[in-house]
């Protein structure tokens, strides 16, 4: 639900020197508490919006990163559970360059899950994020969610995501993605949890982004004026906007908009630069 959520993790008595981690009594539980909303009623619809195909389209420093971070989480809790009392998902973050997706996606990703996941690089090199060992919520279930990275802009992404099997995608900076990677992740969608692969049906599958503006030759620009059954688009409101003056030069004059989302988050003089 949206608002506030306990997580809490159990932690296991060390046999050696019977303490439960550093710092901590035996078998004392770690408890997190998460608080699911964003400033803004777009970024708002967008994180509870649960359309097959969810895009959001925003200014810089609008929330979009951090929003769909928390749509993550929000999407590994929704998962039902299995007869284990256990919550399985799989999801898929992407980008178009690896510098970008390390330096910028996953550090914002692991900002808002730092409590919650262990960031790793794996043996295969593939960054990926896995769940802390005893997560439980407050209902007593056990999220079991896996995160893996993969950048849309190298040759082989399209082969790549054909073995993918997802419980849902994530496009940060979606535009940059090419439409045929984006296709082979839909394909993907759904493929996990299953019966067979983690004892209970997925709940739901989907794709969720976020980006900035883009031409009209883009790909995704008819989507945007005219979409698919199954899309939802949400557009925010923009960092600046058009106060009705030129200055000596005859160029408009551009303020900052007071209807922009994320401005408590933001500094005072962001959009005036």
């Amino acid at each position: 639900t949206y608002g506030r959520m306990g997580i809490s993790a159990g932690w296991a008595r060390c046999d050696r020197c019977g303490r439960a981690g550093a710092g901590s009594s035996p078998l004392m539980p770690l408890r997190v508490e998460a608080w699911l909303g964003a400033d803004g009623d777009v970024l708002n619809a967008y994180m509870r919006s649960r359309a097959p195909v969810t895009w959001i389209r925003g200014p810089r420093g609008s929330g979009k990163t951090f929003g769909s971070s928390q749509r993550c989480l929000m999407h590994m809790c929704e998962q039902e559970p299995n007869e284990r009392g256990i919550r399985p998902t799989r999801g898929l973050i992407t980008r178009d360059s690896y510098a970008e997706l390390e330096n910028t996606t996953i550090k914002d990703f692991m900002d808002v899950m730092k409590d919650v996941m262990d960031y790793t690089h794996g043996s295969s090199g593939t960054p990926s994020a896995r769940t802390k060992p005893g997560l439980h919520l407050s209902d007593g279930s056990q999220l079991d969610a896996e995160v893996i990275f993969q950048c849309s802009g190298v040759a082989d992404a399209e082969e790549r995501a054909k073995g993918f099997q997802l419980t849902y995608a994530w496009f940060n900076e979606g535009s940059g993605t090419n439409r045929p990677f984006f296709g082979r992740v839909r394909e993907a969608l759904g493929r996990y949890p299953s019966m067979a692969a983690g004892g209970v049906r997925c709940t739901w599958r989907g794709i969720f982004a976020d980006t900035n503006s883009f031409d009209e030759g883009h790909w995704l620009f008819p989507l945007a004026s005219n979409p698919p059954e199954g899309w939802a688009w949400f557009h925010q409101p923009g960092g600046v906007i058009d106060s009705g003056r030129v200055d000596a030069a005859g160029r408009k004059i551009w303020v900052p908009n007071p209807n922009a989302e994320n401005l408590r988050w933001l500094p005072p003089d962001y959009y005036e630069q």
